[in-house]
Parts: structure tokens; sequence; C-alpha cells
């Protein structure tokens, strides 16, 4: 699958698909007037055959880490600059998009009250800035969007599929 987003403000996006690859992970990349930051994140090195997974939530996102885990590797490059990298720290073990540290930005750190990994009505830091529901509702209209221009073959307007979010 592949999808060009085009943002009012000018911004494009593209997002490429396999599901059926050997290798599960994603990369991506961000390009603008001071340089490229680039995110690769491997969640698995490859998939053995009919492998059993004796955890309820997955080997890879659960509560369990596969032998085969990947990694990540942050990369920035500045104009006219040498690119450096970035330690990253992945926890495995966790579900993709929740594990510790974004848990602790969406609902402040865990404690004896509420363990990791459960949400909490606690307030997300400032210096922690996340997305809103608005943000939520438009990444949505994204993927509804490329799944009605599969449907009949043209382009889509987001604007068109949520009347009032622009």
């Amino acid at each position: 699958m592949a999808v060009l987003v085009r943002y009012v403000g000018g911004a494009t996006m593209t997002y490429h698909l396999t599901a059926y690859s050997p290798w599960e992970g994603y990369r991506v990349m961000f390009n603008g007037s001071a340089g490229r930051l680039e995110l690769e994140v491997e969640e698995s090195r490859w998939q053995p055959p009919l492998t059993r997974v004796t955890s309820a939530y997955g080997a890879v996102h659960g509560d369990t880490t596969a032998e085969h885990a990947g990694g990540a590797r942050l990369t920035v490059r500045p104009l006219g600059q040498p690119p450096r990298d970035v330690r990253l720290e992945v926890a495995h073990e966790d579900h993709g998009g929740g594990d510790p540290r974004t848990l602790n930005a969406l609902f402040g750190p865990a404690g004896p009250a509420r363990p990791a990994g459960s949400a909490g009505p606690t307030e997300p830091a400032a210096s922690h800035p996340t997305a809103t529901e608005r943000d939520g509702a438009l990444a949505l209209a994204v993927g509804l969007a490329a799944n009605r221009s599969f449907e009949t073959g043209g382009p889509v307007r987001t604007d068109a599929l949520i009347p009032g979010a622009y």
C-alpha cells in the first residue's frame, strides 16, 4: 500500500506499508529547511515459521521479548554538518506506542498507586507535548481517506470526511 498526503500548508507525507514482510518495523524521515531527521525502529529482524506464542499479548508487543527483536536508531542530519546518532532505548516487552516513556508523557510517572501500563487521571507534564483529540481525529481522517481512495481509485479530501475539522 502506498499513500500520498498533501497538507494545506504545503507539506507532503508518503506512507508505504507491506503487511506480509518477514521484517517488522518502520522508518520515518522528516526533511526540512534545517536538515533531515531519520528514525528506524526494527521490531523484529525476522519471523520464524509457525512460532507458538505463550504470551497473551504477543511476542514482540506483549510481556515477552522475541530473541530476534531489533532496535532503534535516530540520526540527525543537519545541513552542512556531519550527521550524528542519538541514543534511544526501546522497550520491546511493552506494546508499541505504550512503552513506559510514552505512558509517562501521557499519564504521569508510574508509582505505587498506579503501576506501569495503567491509565490514570494525571495530566501530562507541560514539558511533554502530546497529541490532542483533534490531532487523533485528523490522523484517523488520513486513514479513512486512504481506504476511500483504495475503493474509488481517486484522491479524497479529508475535509469531506470530517466536516468542520479544519
